[in-house]
């Protein structure tokens, strides 16, 4: 009788031990889900696998510039494995490699995933910054501000990102005809950077951008 093709969910412990008590016996498991199937799954083939196999999977790909052939590997982390600490990092490269291979609505899903989910995550900045890219790239320019502006109401944003996000905001406002609002914004980021510029060591285009800026709207007028 042949057996079933049916995956199957089985629970493996990947972490032995999150603290230890008296004598180094473990306190705490950490449990990470596996799937096993009875035969290879055809796109990625494999027969089992877990959240950090498909990442490193993905990854070797993308190293390789094979972002078609890592796809695969990313996505079905994603959906078989949603609470798993790798999410993000899945999201964010799924992302990346949608971008560079044309796909632009398919990336701003993967980043949405981080910006409206994980927001937590270390990869938000980074996969905010290229959401919006990508929104105004498909002339969404409205939703790429909101996004900016989302990033710029959180605190502890670094002073170099800061920058970069009310520029990037800036320039948006003046694609959606907003002059005005747009002086505002690159004025903010010209303050900041001149406040910030010597003890951050910050790059002088931060500057350059916000002047230039502030002179294309002035001669608009």
């Amino acid at each position: 009788m042949n057996a079933p093709k049916t995956l199957l969910l089985g629970f493996f412990c990947l972490v032995a031990a999150c603290a230890t008590g008296k004598g180094g016996r473990a306190s705490s498991i950490v449990m990470e889900p596996m799937f096993i199937g009875a035969e290879p799954d055809e796109r990625l083939g494999l027969a089992e696998f877990d959240a950090a196999t498909l990442l490193r999977k993905g990854l070797e790909r993308q190293q390789r510039n094979d972002c078609r052939g890592a796809l695969p590997y990313y996505e079905r982390l994603l959906v078989q494995f949603p609470e798993s600490r790798y999410l993000s990092a899945a999201a964010l490269n799924a992302g990346v490699c949608a971008e560079q291979t044309g796909n632009d609505e398919g990336a701003v899903r993967y980043y949405s995933l981080i910006t409206e989910r994980l927001t937590h995550s270390k990869d938000y900045v980074l996969a905010a910054f290229r959401q919006a890219g990508c929104l105004r790239r498909l002339g969404k320019t409205e939703l790429a501000e909101r996004v900016l502006a989302a990033m710029l109401d959180r605190e502890a944003l670094e002073v170099p990102d800061r920058i970069e996000a009310l520029l990037e905001r800036a320039d948006c406002l003046v694609e959606l005809g907003k002059p005005y609002d747009a002086e505002r914004w690159f004025m903010r980021a010209l303050v900041l950077f001149r406040r910030n510029q010597r003890q951050l060591y910050l790059e002088p285009a931060l500057g350059a951008r916000a002047l230039f800026g502030l002179g294309m709207l002035a001669e608009q007028r």
